[in-house]
């Protein structure tokens, strides 16, 4: 009887393995022939060929994304590169910058504004995507990034990118789903910890350790997100994550 009990937890083992293997490979692997096409969500990137114009007059051409240029605090660096001709309207720019206000201006005109002017308590913006919605009349044109440090030497241009709808958003979406996973998962299992302390403590004697085992986990957690890239989509106030 034991040896048939042994054989079931081995089989039963095994094939969990197998199910877990085969569940990973099929979410990683690449679709086989014959498969449904699904479309495309990668934005496309416009890297390459930016004219850079430091605050000493200095000009950079055929300059290439990303950007970490130093220049002192307040002092404005200018990116400029000409859109593609396949530029519709329904598509969204999207610039990444760094601890830097931020200007936007297509053909001549400023479509984007962002800075610590925008803030009541004027602290240094955090790094940002910039949204823009574009226009059949951008195909061709003209766009301006003025990049202005704050608190730093650095002014940074981390990427541009363009795409349908919110598609711009899908590489960080993706590239980010696991370490939001783990920073929720931990701020559930620091709040179990801390309901575990206060329920049982009196009953069980558990140990005053868990409770700040659970503190530095939430924290942990909480931080992780605040951290993280899509701050701006996990946030309704984004500019409070700057902050924990």
């Amino acid at each position: 009887m034991r040896y048939f009990r042994n054989l079931l937890k081995i089989i039963l083992i095994g094939f969990l393995l197998w199910a877990t293997g085969l569940f990973i490979y099929a979410l990683f692997s690449k679709p086989i022939l014959g498969e449904a096409y699904i479309g495309t969500f990668d934005p496309i990137e416009l890297s390459e060929g930016w004219t850079v114009t430091y605050p000493d007059g200095t000009v950079e051409h055929d300059y290439k994304l990303p950007s970490k240029s130093h220049t002192e605090p307040g002092q404005t660096i200018k990116f400029e590169n000409t859109l593609p001709d396949d530029i519709r309207a329904g598509m969204t720019l999207n610039a990444r910058v760094a601890m830097s206000d931020a200007k936007v201006a297509i053909n001549g005109r400023l479509r984007s504004n962002y800075g610590k002017r925008n803030f009541l308590t004027k602290r240094v913006p955090m790094s940002t995507f910039i949204i823009l919605n574009l226009r059949d009349e951008d195909a061709g044109g003209k766009i301006e990034v003025l990049v202005t440090p704050n608190a730093s030497n650095m002014g940074s241009l981390y990427s541009v990118t363009y795409a349908y709808g919110n598609d711009t958003w899908f590489p960080y979406i993706r590239n980010n789903i696991p370490f939001i996973a783990m920073g929720v998962l931990m701020i559930i299992a620091g709040v179990a910890s801390i309901l575990s302390f206060l329920v049982f403590s009196g009953k069980s004697g558990i140990n005053r350790s868990v409770l700040y085992l659970g503190i530095l986990t939430a924290e942990i957690g909480m931080w992780t997100l605040g951290e993280n890239q899509l701050r701006q989509l996990l946030f309704g106030s984004p500019f409070y994550a700057n902050i924990f």
